[in-house]
């Protein structure tokens, strides 16, 4: 009979050597279990209650309550189990989580330390949280309050980080997946078509990048078009000094009414160069019926209006083919 805590929101955590990484550097501890720690404080952020669930085996260098005391200023546990609950599944959608190298499920990646060996994807799991808890509902639609920002596959293996205006336009003309970190919001994150379509998959299950008919039914239900942008864009858009005064009231009215809160990180072309940066939100989009020919979904400053262009409307006014350009992801819940 294993003991159960009772709490709205329970994290069950496995010991395996993950709580101790940053009191124990000089043992294996250390090695095995990055970002535990970050992953403890975000999931108490979010009203978890933490449980400790491992067995009690004695460390190398003292107790497992020695141990413990010594992370007191980390983690402060709601509850330690006198006997582990055997690895359960790994599920988001209910209010008890179960972190174990051995749940199914589980995020896990290989070793940066030993060869070979797959530990927990902590900050995978970190992301999956925080994409969890940014859903909001707009006229039926589950979609996220902000950008998937995900550097690694779905496999945990690591998208290319294109540092410099060469390392970009050399990814673009070698077809490989890349992405680049905004400049003007270091957390943001735009991708190229490659990035998109790998059959490693960046998307989470059960979400999906937006295709033309799920961003027309969300115009839709704001209305239409011609204000459907202000009702998307997050209220601190440094807009245009020249917009109208009926702009700025709508602004103040309905300004981010959904909670979409787009922010304006711009694109990047080809040659390197970011373009729209502080003035334009640019999605991509996915045409079903013609999967090479995707679609761009705009935010622009000084514009009301929510703006889709297809492939050939978008390339009429750019210099270069639109999977030459990078742009970010917002994702939709699977319905």
């Amino acid at each position: 009979m294993y003991q159960i805590y009772v709490f709205m929101k329970t994290c069950y955590l496995d010991f395996d050597r993950t709580i101790l990484e940053s009191v124990f550097p000089n043992t294996d501890i250390h090695f095995l279990n990055e970002n535990c720690i970050e992953f403890v404080k975000r999931v108490k952020e979010l009203g978890y209650k933490l449980v400790l669930n491992t067995y009690r085996a004695d460390l190398k260098n003292g107790s497992l309550e020695q141990a413990l005391h010594s992370v007191e200023s980390y983690i402060e546990f709601d509850g330690i189990l006198a006997n582990k609950i055997p690895p359960q599944p790994f599920d988001l959608n209910t209010d008890t989580l179960y972190i174990d190298d051995e749940s199914k499920g589980i995020p896990l990646k290989l070793s940066n330390k030993v060869l070979g060996l797959k530990v927990v994807d902590f900050s995978r799991i970190i992301a999956l949280l925080d994409l969890k808890h940014s859903e909001i509902n707009i006229g039926g639609q589950i979609w996220t309050n902000k950008n998937w920002n995900t550097r690694i596959f779905n496999n945990s293996e690591s998208i290319l980080i294109a540092k410099s205006r060469g390392d970009w336009y050399d990814a673009i003309i070698k077809q490989q997946p890349a992405i680049c970190i905004s400049p003007d919001y270091p957390d943001e994150v735009l991708y190229n078509w490659y990035a998109i379509n790998d059959e490693r998959g960046i998307v989470p299950e059960g979400y999906r990048i937006p295709n033309f008919s799920d961003v027309h039914k969300l115009i839709d239900y704001l209305g239409g078009p011609k204000y459907a942008g202000v009702q998307l864009k997050a209220t601190d858009w440094e807009e245009c000094s020249y917009i109208e005064i009926d702009q700025l009231e709508r602004i103040k009215k309905i300004g981010n009414f959904t909670g979409f809160s787009a922010v304006p990180i711009g694109l990047r072309r080809r040659d390197g160069w970011y373009q729209g940066r502080m003035f334009g939100s640019f999605f991509w989009v996915i045409n079903d019926d013609s999967p090479a020919k995707p679609t761009v979904f705009k935010l622009i400053e000084g514009i009301e209006a929510a703006i889709l262009e297809n492939t050939e409307q978008f390339e009429s006014h750019r210099d270069f083919p639109i999977t030459q350009y990078a742009f970010s992801i917002r994702l939709i819940k699977n319905t």
